[in-house]
């Protein structure tokens, strides 16, 4: 057995608010990623992924808050998908190990997985 051993708990998945499903924006604009965590006691971590429609990595961000701003590089006009995702350890998840007394330490593990939106690209408007 190994010493330590992790427990994986998947609660309800993250509320995802901006930017809207199939939104438009210009390369160049700043965008706010913003979603809701449903969850209350914090401790949060959020991974945001942005990908392309093929699935192909484009941009990522890590954050403790529940928005983050990006500014859309130059040249990445197409569409994309999105998402966050976000995790913490805590000692109060729903799942646990009953064989603490044998000495084996744990962690248990809440992970959050929004679903995916759509985001639209456009070139930056020609001066």
């Amino acid at each position: 057995m190994p010493e330590e051993y992790m427990e994986v708990y998947t609660p309800d998945e993250l509320v995802l608010i901006e930017p809207e499903n199939n939104a438009e924006v210009s390369e160049g604009e700043g965008v706010i990623f913003e979603w809701t965590d449903l969850y209350a006691g914090g401790g949060w971590s959020y991974s945001g992924e942005i990908r392309t429609e093929s699935g192909g990595s484009a941009l990522g961000f890590n954050t403790d808050g529940t928005s983050y701003t990006v500014v859309v590089p130059s040249n990445s006009a197409g569409n994309y998908l999105w998402r966050v995702i976000g995790s913490r350890s805590s000692s109060n998840a729903p799942l646990g190990l009953s064989r603490s007394d044998d000495g084996m330490s744990y962690e248990i593990e809440e992970i959050s997985i929004s679903y995916p939106r759509k985001l639209i690209i456009e070139p930056a408007p020609a001066d």
